[in-house]
């Protein structure tokens, strides 16, 4: 195996609740857990199989929230439990990532890093595998980000939008826009919280109690994490 694959590595994110799909999908077993097609695998195991044939197994991670940690496990029984990176809170996609792009970064300085959703169907595999190498050879000569998107071929407000071009009224600025209600986005350069729609005042105040807490939980459980890895 040459050099260069080993520093491709994969993180399949399967921690989301699946609410789109209600009643299929549902909060204590979503979508990504779910044979749809019955071709006898799971979303989940369709995605890592896609995967493990582009990039070494021991440099597939998967992100789940730790409710889910045991259906992981069952349905990837191969998979060794030190790549199994369960969160105790739903935090989102920002904040698995980074986590993930942190422990990786432990193991291999100079990765070449893929995330994934672990619920996509994929027919054309053969054409998804030519992209995703033809992805790491470009990010492996070019620092930057590059993000693989489908056209879309109709509206669809509940997924977001790649808008492709310069910003240049926020250039340093990063955004994360919450689609479900209530929506809302974040300048992660500041933190503040722009909402998209009205709230009432009781739900308003609910609601900043429990980012309050989340977010001191979140950052208490990254902090041992960082601490963890730092000791390796």
């Amino acid at each position: 195996m040459n050099k260069t694959l080993n520093k491709n590595y994969c993180v399949i994110l399967a921690g989301g609740k699946g609410r789109r799909l209600w009643p299929c999908s549902r909060e204590s077993y979503p979508k990504q857990f779910i044979d749809f097609f019955g071709s006898g695998k799971t979303q989940l195991q369709q995605t890592y199989e896609r995967f493990a044939k582009i990039i070494p197994q021991e440099n597939i991670f998967i992100n789940t929230n730790e409710t889910y940690i045991d259906i992981v496990k069952e349905q990837l029984p191969h998979v060794p439990e030190e790549r199994i990176m369960a969160e105790p809170i739903y935090r989102n996609t920002a904040p698995s990532v980074a986590w993930a792009a942190h422990r990786i970064m432990k193991i291999c300085p100079d990765a070449n890093l893929i995330v994934s959703p672990s619920d996509q169907t994929v027919i054309n595999e053969e054409a998804f595998k030519d992209n995703v190498i033809e992805s790491f050879e470009f990010v492996e000569k070019n620092d930057c980000l590059l993000t693989m998107g489908v056209k879309p071929t109709r509206p669809e407000p509940s997924y977001g939008y790649v808008q492709i071009g310069d910003n240049t009224d926020f250039p340093d600025d990063i955004f994360v826009i919450h689609l479900e209600y209530p929506r809302f986005f974040i300048n992660l350069k500041d933190d503040s919280v722009e909402f998209l729609e009205d709230i009432e005042e009781e739900d308003e105040k609910e609601l900043e109690s429990e980012m309050e807490h989340l977010i001191t939980i979140a950052g208490e459980f990254y902090d041992r994490e960082i601490e963890r890895y730092e000791q390796e």
